[in-house]
């Protein structure tokens, strides 16, 4: 699932075109209203209720789903953990309206915690927390300063002034998510909304319930009515001794990538929490394939790929609603899926005692204790500070010991960051040589065919026979004249095997390609052992031979 709610294009030039329509309406007319309810039955569309007191839930929806946005996401996670620090004792008093179905469209887990804890300062916020307030008002300040300055000027709000302000550009693309932000920032900073605003509050919540009713529509894919039969299938056709050894190469694998990411081998199955065998996995898995393909058939092999896929998602999900979970659990003292009654709940806040100690320091007569009972009061303080400090000294050892292992996966991904550096540096590298030859080559096709004036052919012969070249491709009678020429040469003629051995140009001086008769597969083959071995390569074409001595002496000479 994608990171924006609304597409980052976002139809740039339909919604231009709207807003330049609504300016231009504003100056032909100057009743923006008027024209919209007369040309789109706006009136029709929205109750008087609607357009006299509207609903503010659409304008809060966009506002909490869109507010901050994915730039803005590292960020907002201290601006989270103030406002729970300073809130989270009075989460569960305010009225809790639900913006966003987490559950039923649940972003990427960062964006589910930049939701989440919007949706809760969105509640408290209109419950009347001032820290809410001016926390929602701070972030918009530093996150979209031009706006700010623009709107604090601002005491009263028109239609006209609105749809200004929300004109839609590169970094702000979405008209309705520009009117929502302004609209709430508005409420918050005090600013008097006119009541011809109203039709684009009631827009707005025509919007969000629209687009949560397309989620409610949304079917889940439906294997029951196939299921049994694949059951069946799978038990009769792959439920063998080789169904388990297949699933254990398939396993085995998974945990290698599962270590590669630094995490233990049997995480994907501590987070899928459908417990399916290993027989109703493939069963499902086989009917979730007949829904799209109902007549293909799969191997054995095919069949347990994509079931090793089935559960790979099986605990992305589970891990998802886990975190959705949590949230509601730790912020609201609510959560789903719990499959307990309440009277097999142990747990009972309520009971909780604390032993408090109670003051000694109001003693009005001191006994005088003998020095040997004030040794063992000492000792025995003494003794429980050192123990109180063997605490803390091994907190810190656990918590170093943490650190280390946290370091040590992230120097493992740094080793992985830097191998990938050294590939992509030894990949622009070869690519570099290979437009450097290629340009070598083109220049070459565009000049005279004629000889060098001031080095003669046999000289430039004799400079370059003892050197070991590669010569890939070429007519066979042109590949035999230079073999006779250059004893000391290697040939890849076209007509050899396709398992013609690559690495023959591993310790060349030079490669050239012969361009007039090289496949894309054979050109491959041998570039790919090029680039790794950093070997230097040109490009020759046609069949004169004193050309052709010409072009590999200059190249040679060239890149000395």
């Amino acid at each position: 699932m994608g990171k924006n709610n609304e597409p980052v294009s976002a139809n740039m030039e339909a919604a231009n075109k709207l807003n330049d329509l609504s300016e231009e309406l504003m100056k032909m007319s100057g009743s923006f209203l008027h024209d919209i309810t007369r040309m789109q039955g706006i009136g029709e569309r929205f109750s008087k209720s609607e357009l006299v007191n509207p609903d503010p839930f659409g304008c809060e929806s966009w506002f909490v789903s869109n507010f901050i946005t994915p730039d803005m996401e590292d960020e907002f996670r201290f601006a989270a953990r103030e406002f729970y620090l300073h809130e989270y004792t009075h989460l569960r008093e305010y009225e809790l309206t639900d913006y966003v179905d987490l559950y039923a469209d649940t972003p990427w887990p960062e964006g589910i915690l930049v939701q989440y804890t919007m949706n809760l300062m969105v509640n408290a916020a209109n419950a009347g927390s001032e820290y809410a307030k001016a926390l929602i008002l701070y972030l918009h300040k530093i996150f979209y300063r031009n706006e700010y300055k623009t709107l604090k000027r601002f005491r009263t709000l028109s239609l006209s002034e609105l749809l200004a302000l929300s004109k839609p550009d590169r970094e702000h693309p979405s008209y309705i998510v520009n009117n929502a932000r302004i609209l709430y920032v508005a409420k918050l900073s005090g600013i008097e909304i006119s009541e011809d605003c109203n039709m684009v509050f009631a827009f707005l919540t025509d919007m969000a319930k629209e687009q949560l009713g397309s989620l409610a529509k949304e079917k889940t894919l439906d294997i029951h009515d196939i299921y049994l039969d694949c059951l069946k299938e799978v038990q009769e056709k792959h439920e063998s001794k080789r169904m388990y050894n297949v699933d254990a190469k398939m396993c085995s694998y998974l945990k290698d990538v599962l270590s590669w990411y630094g995490f233990p081998p049997d995480y994907v199955e501590m987070c899928d929490e459908d417990n399916r065998t290993l027989t109703e996995r493939l069963a499902t898995t086989l009917a979730i394939l007949r829904k799209k393909h109902p007549t293909k058939e799969y191997t054995l092999t095919e069949l347990s790929l994509y079931a090793a896929i089935f559960h790979c998602v099986g605990a992305l999900t589970s891990t998802a609603d886990w975190i959705l979970d949590a949230f509601d659990s730790l912020a609201l003292g609510r959560g789903h899926e719990i499959d307990m009654e309440e009277d097999e709940i142990r747990f009972r806040a309520e009971d909780i005692s604390i032993n408090e100690r109670k003051e000694t320091a109001k003693i009005v007569n001191p006994v005088k204790q003998p020095a040997a009972t004030v040794a063992v009061q000492e000792n025995a303080e003494e003794k429980e500070n050192l123990l109180r400090e063997l605490g803390q000294l091994r907190r810190k050892v656990h918590m170093l010991e943490t650190e280390n292992t946290d370091f040590r996966i992230k120097l493992n991904e740094k080793r992985k960051l830097e191998d990938e550096i050294r590939m992509l540096r030894t990949q622009a590298e070869a690519d570099s040589k290979e437009l450097i030859a290629l340009r070598n080559f083109a220049y070459h096709q565009t000049e005279e065919d004629t000889p060098s004036a001031e080095i003669p052919v046999e000289q430039m012969k004799t400079a370059i026979e003892k050197l070991h070249i590669v010569i890939i491709g070429g007519h066979t009678n042109w590949v035999s004249k230079l073999r006779n020429m250059f004893s000391n040469w290697s040939f890849v003629e076209p007509e050899a095997s396709g398992s013609t051995d690559a690495s023959i140009v591993e310790k060349a001086d030079f490669a050239f390609f012969f361009t007039d008769t090289i496949s894309h597969s054979r050109y491959h083959q041998f570039m790919s052992v090029i680039r790794e071995k950093r070997v230097n390569l040109g490009y020759i074409h046609g069949v004169n031979i004193e050309k052709n001595i010409r072009d590999i002496y200059h190249e040679v000479v060239d890149s000395e």
